[in-house]
């Protein structure tokens, strides 16, 4: 094959660019620390940084979520804390009330305390987290309830709050008032609920019906407080359980930070002893060409 002084040149010519462009890549991937600048540097790696970033864009939305739900559930334990608390009181109040040698002075004194309490159970069973209610179900934005005549009704349905916390992983985060209070009388088969166990409480008090407090009314407030206090534990195992994901979640996160690292960023001292080799090949394959060509086709070059 016959050499020409063209096809010398062009040879030149690419090695030239092939050089300049290494030098180009290398100065970019110095100047970034990464090294893949666009798609085209690498392809398959930029598909595998793409899946890499979008799963950490999950996690980080299971742990704000994670974070939501915790929140939820912290202003609902407080307010069935409080609840725990009232019928706690109706319970003393039962005891209290079930003592035969008690005056007239005495149990109206208990009847007053009762109608009290039942205000601050309505108060408390109608707490709000921000805007929502948090014991309608899913109905949030509707008081739950409401007091007619005496006589507490709930409006709220039985519905769960469920919010997906990692892959493959939901959990319910609200407690409904239905159940709680025993409304429609599902959670606690055959007793009434809390309103009308204060209401049985106060006609018994008042026809000084001892036998019916000590054995109907003092057992069915053991049963509501039993009831109440399932859900309460129920709401610590959801925390435990929404705080070891989030920590699973934020492993998951640092774990999928260093495989980006690992495809992504530079090894500076590496590229650097790449960039040094490189700026030195240049400058031999220039000083070769300028004893090959003249200074003109040189400068052309440059």
């Amino acid at each position: 094959m016959r050499v020409t002084y063209n096809s010398m040149r062009n040879t030149i010519s690419d090695s030239f660019q092939r050089n300049l462009n290494k030098l180009s890549e290398l100065q970019q991937q110095l100047a970034s620390g990464k090294v893949i600048n666009a798609p085209s540097d690498d392809p398959i790696s930029t598909a595998k940084l793409a899946i890499f970033k979008t799963r950490r864009s999950q996690h980080e939305q299971f742990t704000k979520t994670i974070d939501e739900a915790v929140t939820w559930l912290t202003f609902t334990e407080n307010s069935v804390d409080q609840i725990n608390d009232n019928v706690f009181e109706i319970r003393q109040a039962c005891i209290e009330g079930g003592n035969g040698a008690l005056s007239d002075e005495g149990r109206g004194s208990i009847i007053i305390k009762l109608n009290q309490l039942k205000d601050e159970l309505l108060g408390n069973a109608n707490a709000k987290y921000g805007d929502k209610y948090l014991f309608a179900g899913l109905n949030t934005l509707e008081e739950p309830f409401t007091e007619s005549g005496g006589a507490v009704t709930y409006n709220g349905d039985s519905e769960t709050m469920v919010r997906k916390i990692t892959f493959g992983a939901d959990i319910g985060i609200n407690v409904n008032g239905d159940d709680l209070l025993n409304m429609s009388g599902t959670a606690i088969p055959g007793d009434p609920n809390v309103y009308e166990i204060i209401d049985d409480l106060i006609a018994s008090l008042q026809s000084g019906d001892i036998d019916n407090i000590t054995n109907v009314i003092l057992a069915q407030v053991d049963r509501a407080q039993t009831n109440i206090i399932d859900a309460y534990s129920g709401i610590g195992s959801k925390i435990n359980r929404l705080t070891m994901t989030k920590s699973q979640n934020e492993a998951n996160i640092l774990s999928l930070d260093k495989m980006t690292s690992i495809v992504e960023d530079i090894d500076i001292a590496e590229k650097v002893t790449e960039l040094k080799k490189a700026e030195m090949t240049y400058e031999v394959s220039l000083n070769v060409a300028g004893r090959i060509f003249p200074s003109t086709l040189l400068d052309y070059l440059k």
